[in-house]
């Protein structure tokens, strides 16, 4: 009665997979997170068969190390008919000042059933141990639909995110019945940022000259998958030497590493790619 997916966090390139010889799809780009769902093809209480097929025939289509397969992390999700959607959580902060800070989060909810649900959307916006602010949504879904609900969270003197301090927050959202369907954890921060023309860069309101490197998502000797302990060691040389923000040469890089920036304060400046069909 669960739904299961398996989502992949980065295939080079080409990538078809297959369960127990049902094909799930193609994911030409390399570097891109993507999820297919199995639930269809699963032999319950049986063993299942999970293919992966890599075609990196072109392999000089990079200017750089690209590797080759599956060099990020995999993970199997199994979830409730009624739950958030993969990477259902969007949040936005519109009202930042050092007094008064707004969060504002979209949660995109599946109702997979045949019927229609009621449910109780509480989410819970934490620092640390402590509870900062809370919201509930009572909604009724409908049969094969999905909904986004809308929560808005007020932080009074929040704890600002900058290089030296880098403050996070954690918004935890639950979906109830009449038990618990489904939970995500969304770490989020409270910043502003401005560019000026004449001025430049403004992080909090402060004045800011990016000190920074273009880095590639490979690590040497190691290659392209690459733990997140080597990532981690690499940000703090890069931190010690006075580096504060980082440009993704020239492609989406893992969630690893943007949530190592994130706890680490280095800011990011995420490519999606180089170039599209011109060649250099």
């Amino acid at each position: 009665g669960r739904k299961v997916f398996i989502c992949f966090d980065g295939i080079y390139n080409n990538s078809e997979v297959w369960v127990n010889g049902n094909r799930l799809g193609l994911r030409p780009n390399g570097y891109i997170s993507f999820a297919y769902d199995m639930t269809p093809f699963i032999k319950f209480g049986e063993t299942n068969l999970i293919a992966v097929k890599v075609d990196h025939s072109l392999f000089g289509d990079s200017r750089w190390y690209t590797g080759s397969g599956i060099y990020r992390d995999v993970r199997l999700l199994t979830t409730e008919k009624v739950h958030i959607r993969q990477w259902g959580v969007n949040c936005k902060t519109p009202v930042v000042t050092a007094e008064k800070a707004t969060l504002e989060a979209g949660i995109a909810l599946t109702n997979e059933t045949g019927h229609n649900v009621i449910v109780r959307v509480i989410s819970t916006l934490m620092q640390g141990g402590a509870t900062v602010s809370k919201a509930t949504t009572r909604i009724t879904i409908g049969a094969k639909e999905e909904t986004v609900v809308t929560q808005s969270f007020n932080v009074e003197k929040p704890l600002l995110w900058d290089i030296d301090n880098p403050e996070l927050y954690s918004l935890v959202t639950e979906v109830r019945g009449r038990e618990m369907l489904d939970n995500v954890v969304t770490t989020v921060g409270f910043r502003t940022l401005r560019f000026d023309p004449a001025r430049g860069f403004f992080l909090n309101g402060k004045n800011m000259k990016l000190k920074g490197i273009c880095m590639h998502h490979d690590a040497g000797a190691l290659g392209s998958a690459v733990p997140k302990e080597e990532i981690a060691r690499r940000l703090d040389i890069l931190k010690e030497m006075g580096c504060n923000a980082i440009r993704t040469s020239h492609n989406p890089f893992s969630t690893d590493f943007l949530d190592l920036c994130d706890k680490k304060g280095i800011l990011v400046i995420g490519e999606a790619f180089d170039e599209w069909e011109l060649p250099k």
